[in-house]
């Protein structure tokens, strides 16, 4: 069996981890490599500056609608290394 992390109550497979989206802080688990792309560093820089780390001490939040979450994810899995800020930036302003 591979290690994971338990957030939750929830094990993330080895390589992922969890984070809560929106307002309603639905989970979803991402591939660690995320964290070096600048889309999703964008949404943890947002993060960091709304939520003031109030929250995170608990669990990652990443403060912006559901479906912007995963435009970025999408954005993410295709971009092959090229991305396009696009319609991102307004979300993130």
């Amino acid at each position: 069996m591979g290690g994971g992390h338990v957030s939750g109550g929830k094990k993330t497979p080895t390589g992922t981890f969890a984070v809560y989206v929106g307002e309603e802080r639905v989970r979803r688990v991402v591939p660690t490599s995320y964290l070096k792309h600048p889309l999703f560093r964008m949404l943890l820089d947002k993060s960091h500056d709304e939520l003031h780390c109030l929250q995170q001490k608990v669990m990652l939040v990443i403060p912006c609608s559901l479906s912007v979450f995963q435009d970025v994810v999408n954005a993410i899995e295709s971009c092959h290394g090229n991305f396009d800020f696009g319609d991102f930036v307004e979300e993130f302003l």
